[in-house]
């Protein structure tokens, strides 16, 4: 289940990336101008998936870069446990990050021994030019974390990130 999930991820990413690209590949006798190739900024698509127990002994927070470059933070639950964005940045060079920060609760309010704390996360990213359409190379990178069965008193915060950096021509640097 875990690969099958991974999987899906990964094609999500790539997909929400790709598709302005797919979709501008019709034939528009219509058009007179050609496809711009210069790289203007980024596109990421953020994707973060929690188990809901994991809820039981974390908090859970995304950090990420948003649409004007600035790092942006958005708080899940276990109602709440899915975390999917895309944004635009028109500016280069750029670096795209994303952080997942699961931070034990207090421990007034555990009441187990043990807890876990599972989710996916993945970063996909690539240069647009100035209409959003994707220029350059698509880095995708999905991931899980399998912390199972963690102690009470070996409780510690969990940070997962990733980032993708583009120098002033769209080029992949990190």
């Amino acid at each position: 289940m875990k690969k099958a999930s991974l999987m899906k991820l990964a094609v999500a990413m790539f997909l929400g990336l790709m598709m302005p690209v797919l979709a501008s590949c019709g034939d528009d006798d219509k058009k007179s101008d050609r496809f711009d190739t210069t790289p203007a900024g980024a596109k990421a698509q953020y994707y973060v998936e929690v188990d809901p127990t994991t809820f039981e002994g974390f908090t859970v927070e995304v950090e990420y870069t948003d649409n004007s470059g600035r790092m942006a933070k958005q708080a899940l639950t276990s109602s709440n446990n899915v975390f999917e964005k895309g944004v635009v940045v028109n500016s280069l060079p750029i670096t795209i990050e994303m952080n997942v920060v699961a931070t034990p609760k207090d421990n007034n309010s555990l009441t187990k021994d043990k807890y876990d704390c599972l989710f996916t996360y993945g970063l996909g990213a690539a240069p647009v030019n100035a209409n959003g359409e994707v220029v350059g190379n698509v880095s995708v990178s999905p991931e899980f974390n399998l912390s199972s069965g963690i102690s009470v008193e070996r409780m510690k915060t969990i940070t997962r990130s990733k980032s993708v950096a583009f120098d002033k021509n769209g080029n992949i640097t990190r």
